[in-house]
This record gives structure tokens, sequence and C-alpha cells, in this order.
């Protein structure tokens, strides 16, 4: 199956941390910027208005962000994976915000982003643009063995399960 992010992560906790750190990011950020990232929960995406049969598995992406969704979802699926970083959609001020708040993005919530997991990946990727999710991406695909491989810039790591599992 592949794997597919409707829309960018980690917005409710951009514009949470934005609000919270405004001094902070305010001496490395002009205030329109800043600004611009306090409201950025407006490109966030609702739930997927699926064509019967297209999508296997979805949820959406809340506690825990995007890895604990992947992990999850593996679960549920009783599947491994492999998917890239760098193909998960994600704003500029949210890498901005969390790079200066040295905070990792993808295991913050992500309210209004969901993870699905479905058999023909460009079908859904089709449907998701036509209902106006235009920043959704296929990000990696299942496996039938159970590991669940993260890559980044072609280094792979074990996605590990989330803490409250642990």
């Amino acid at each position: 199956m592949d794997i597919i992010v409707t829309a960018p992560v980690t917005l409710h906790a951009t514009a949470v941390a934005a609000g919270e750190h405004k001094e902070e990011l305010l001496k490395r950020y002009a205030s329109v910027y800043v600004q611009k990232a306090a409201e950025i929960e407006k490109y966030a995406g609702k739930e997927p208005e699926m064509v019967a049969g297209s999508a296997v598995f979805c949820r959406e992406i809340t506690k825990g962000g995007i890895e604990a969704a992947l992990w999850e979802l593996a679960e549920e699926a009783k599947v491994g994976l492999r998917a890239d970083l760098r193909a998960i959609p994600i704003r500029q001020e949210t890498v901005e915000v969390f790079n200066t708040l040295d905070l990792d993005p993808y295991i913050l919530d992500s309210f209004g982003s969901w993870l699905i997991f479905a058999e023909n990946g460009a079908e859904v990727l089709a449907q998701l643009q036509e209902q106006g999710d235009t920043e959704a991406a296929v990000i990696g695909y299942t496996t039938k063995d159970r590991k669940r491989i993260l890559v980044y810039s072609g280094v792979e790591r074990f996605l590990l399960p989330p803490k409250r599992y642990l």
C-alpha cells in the first residue's frame, strides 16, 4: 500500500509555538513572519472524502505527530513501512519555528493532516487534489515485514514506538 499525507504536518503545534514563543522568535524573524506562523493553521485540511474502497486505513495525525501516526497505522494494518521524511508536506514557517526552538516537528501534533494507507496512492492523491488538498503527497509504502523505516537524505533509521507504548 502507498502512504499518503493529506496536508502539511504540525500546523497546530506551529501556531501554538509561535504564540507562546513570540518574543524569542521576534529576535530572529520579522514580525510579519512570526504572525504568519501564528496563523498557519488556516492551511490545515479537513477529513478527506474518500471514494469507497480507495483508502484502506485512514486517521488524523494527532498527539505524537506523524511518527506516532505512522507507527499506530502500521500496527493496525499489521505491516512494516518505508517513509521518506523529505516527502512529508511541511511549511517553511514550521521548519523555521521548530529549528529556532530546537524541537522535532515530526513528533508534535498535526491536527488537520490525515495519514492514509491505500492500494493506489496516485488515485487517492488525485482525489485529494480534486477536494482541494493540493499539498497532499505520497511519502512511502507499506511492507510485508514488520520493519518500520524512516529515510532522510538517504540515511535510514528505525521508527520507534511512540512513548505512550514504552
